[in-house]
C-alpha cells in the first residue's frame, strides 16, 4: 500500500508499444474534449484543449481495463475504499495549443466519488514537446513519467496538468477509480 495519502504511483511498461498503437488507432471518432462542473454538465470554460475516444468495457477493450485494474490493485489502493474502474476509458489526443490547466480530478456519479485518477503514456516522450503530466508539489512540480506504456496513479484530489504541447502529439489512456464518498 501507498504510504503517502498525496503520492503518485507508477508502473514502467504495463503496456507494450503494440499495445500502446493499437489503442490509439482504435476505429471510433475524435471528438472534442470537455471539463464537466459539479453538476457533470460539460462546461467550456478554457479549462481544456484536447480530443479524445471513449473507450467503453466490451470484448474489444477488457484486457486494457483488467491490465489497468490489477496495476491499482497492486500498486495504488492507497487504503481507500474502492468499487470500479469506471468506464469509458479515454484515449486523449493533446495536439500543439493543447493543454489541460491546473485541476483536481473531483467529481460523482451515482453515489459514487472519483478516488483515483490514471494515466497510460500512449506516445514516445520523442514525439511530442510539452505536454507534461505535472502534479502540484511547492515550491516546485513534480513531472510525471513520460515512457509510451507507463502506468500512472494517483488521489483524484490531488492537483495536476497537462502543459501546452509545443510539438508534435501527445496520446494518453486515462480514467478514474470510484468508490463510496471518503469519511
Amino acid at each position: 500500500m501507498v504510504q503517502s495519502l498525496y503520492a503518485v504511483v507508477w508502473q514502467a511498461g504495463l503496456f507494450t508499444v503494440e499495445e500502446c498503437a493499437r489503442l490509439i488507432a482504435t476505429p471510433l471518432p475524435w471528438t472534442s474534449a470537455h471539463v464537466t462542473d459539479e453538476t457533470g454538465a460539460a462546461t467550456t470554460n478554457g479549462a481544456k484543449r484536447a480530443s479524445w475516444k471513449l473507450l467503453e468495457l466490451g470484448p474489444a477493450h477488457a484486457w486494457a481495463f483488467e491490465r489497468i485494474a490489477e496495476f491499482l490493485r497492486v500498486h495504488a489502493t492507497y487504503g481507500f475504499e474502492l468499487s470500479e474502474l469506471a468506464s469509458p476509458l479515454k484515449v486523449q489526443r493533446y495536439e500543439v495549443g493543447d493543454f489541460h490547466a491546473w485541476h483536481a480530478d473531483l467529481g460523482s456519479a451515482n453515489g459514487q466519488r472519483r478516488k483515483l485518477g490514471l494515466t497510460v503514456q500512449l506516445s514516445s516522450s520523442d514525439e511530442y514537446e510539452g505536454g507534461d503530466l505535472r502534479f502540484f508539489d511547492p515550491p516546485a512540480h513534480v513531472r510525471g513519467p513520460r515512457a509510451r506504456g507507463c502506468a500512472i496513479a494517483f488521489p483524484s484530489y490531488l492537483p495536476h496538468e497537462v502543459s501546452p504541447v509545443v510539438s508534435g502529439v501527445r496520446y494518453a489512456l486515462t480514467g478514474w477509480v470510484h468508490g463510496p464518498p471518503f469519511r
